[in-house]
């Protein structure tokens, strides 16, 4: 199948919003493919110790590529939460402890 440059720019488009927040974020990689009237995309995003896939096949590419963003950024946000949960929080130090 041949990437039209309309469709690289939708993907980049939708990938540039989830993935210009990442840090350490190492590779992108997007596999879009088409067998009759099934349209598939599938994206996996690489970092530092951590892998995100996700894929949807649909009757439209765009709504494959859309679908598939949109798993992603919800797998990315979860991930994001569970790093926010693991912080310790701020305002409390060891000066403000009580002393026993």
């Amino acid at each position: 199948m041949d990437i039209t440059p309309a469709i690289q720019d939708h993907l980049e488009e939708r990938l540039g919003k989830i993935v210009t927040d990442l840090e350490g974020m190492i590779d992108v990689h997007a596999i879009l493919s088409v067998e009759k009237y099934r349209h598939k995309a599938e994206i996996t995003v690489k970092g530092k110790g951590v892998t995100f896939h996700s894929e949807d096949e649909t009757k439209d590419l765009y709504g494959a590529i859309d679908s598939t963003v949109e798993k992603l950024d919800k797998q990315l946000k979860k991930h994001r939460d569970k790093i926010k949960e693991k912080r310790p929080k701020h305002g409390a130090t060891i000066k403000d402890l009580p002393i026993q």
